[in-house]
């Protein structure tokens, strides 16, 4: 924004249906339009600045609407934001150590759940082998039993044909 001030108010006796003083005229002879500050000096301060800054024109008009930010007004409500932006924090930490805790608590639980399956899987997989070693001997025996029958079907049927 440019750094000249003008003090020049001919319509401020004048309200708009806002309640707004109409606009005063700039340099070129527009109607200034109202503008909000965006800096950190004075942000949201309202102003009237020409409608063709920024273009060729070099007209820099500007003045203020609002009054200035009395700085012991401006400390006091930071400091409020910043005492709440600080016990938001708090409490952020608070909620989130606690859900530390929670998960520490629930990865515990899950662990030790994980253990029993592991142990559980370990116990059926020694089961499972000791089963079919189990198997493999029964059917070792079938295959002794089978061929102990078949000699003696042999043998019975040599001696009853000769």
């Amino acid at each position: 924004m440019a750094s000249t001030v003008s003090t020049t108010s001919s319509n401020s006796s004048a309200l708009k249906e806002d309640g707004l003083p109409l606009p005063p005229l700039c340099r070129c002879g527009v109607q200034a339009k109202l503008r909000t500050s965006k800096t950190n000096g004075n942000p949201g301060r309202r102003f009237y600045g020409c409608q063709r800054y920024g273009q060729m024109v070099q007209c820099e008009f500007f003045q203020w609407l609002d009054p200035p930010i009395v700085k012991e007004q401006s400390c006091a409500s930071d400091g409020k934001d910043i005492a709440r932006v600080f016990s938001k924090l708090k409490w952020m930490e608070e909620y989130l150590e606690s859900m530390v805790k929670h998960q520490k608590k629930i990865d515990e639980e899950m662990k030790e759940q994980l253990e029993k399956v592991v142990e559980q899987t370990k116990k059926m997989e020694s089961e499972m082998q000791s089963m079919n070693a189990q198997l493999r001997s029964q059917q070792k025996k079938e295959y002794k039993l089978k061929a102990f029958c078949f000699v003696l079907l042999v043998i019975w049927l040599g001696l009853l044909w000769s």
